[in-house]
């Protein structure tokens, strides 16, 4: 039951406040804020128009924390920094790196930069800057894709080794 205007306070940042009717003394009316009001609730800095205090609407609200191996990114309404996917290239002391579980490392142990190029885009060719190791995985089916000779036929992740009239001689 409210008395006045002030009862009708839900102490929510992110909602416009009903008003009282005296007659009745039930608050009436109230609302959400505009998504991206501005708001200091619950950890948050900005209303997300449906009643409730968030940290970002959008990754252009989110920090960059400076690590060009993360990428961020606002899901849910948090803010989230994950790795930058393996072997992107990055600044290592001022010479070439590679992002590796989101770290930069010297890129020394993968040059050339084309060492692990098995010569078949059907897969990820990826190096491992702690060691230098190489590793070739497929890439996943429906990748667009060609290469003459041993090739997987992205359209249908088929095996073809020089088959005839493109007769398809295994699955991968």
């Amino acid at each position: 039951m409210c008395e006045n205007d002030d009862d009708c306070d839900d102490m929510n940042d992110c909602t416009v406040n009903g008003t009282c009717n005296t007659t009745n003394g039930m608050c009436e009316g109230g609302s959400d804020e505009p998504i991206d009001t501005t708001c200091d609730m619950d950890g948050g800095t900005v209303c997300d128009g449906a009643g409730s205090c968030v940290e970002c609407n959008d990754v252009a609200q989110c920090t960059d924390d400076g690590n060009e191996c993360t990428v961020e990114s606002c899901e849910g309404g948090d803010c989230l920094s994950e790795n930058a996917a393996n072997s992107t290239a990055c600044d290592f002391n001022g010479g070439a790196g590679l992002c590796w579980n989101g770290a930069c490392l010297d890129a020394a142990n993968c040059m050339p930069a084309d060492k692990c190029d098995d010569m078949d885009d059907c897969t990820a060719d990826v190096c491992d800057p702690t060691d230098g190791s190489c590793t070739n995985d497929d890439e996943p089916d429906d990748t667009a894709c060609s290469d003459a000779g041993d090739s997987r036929f992205a359209a249908t992740a088929a095996w073809w080794i020089g088959a005839p009239n493109g007769t398809t001689l295994g699955t991968g």
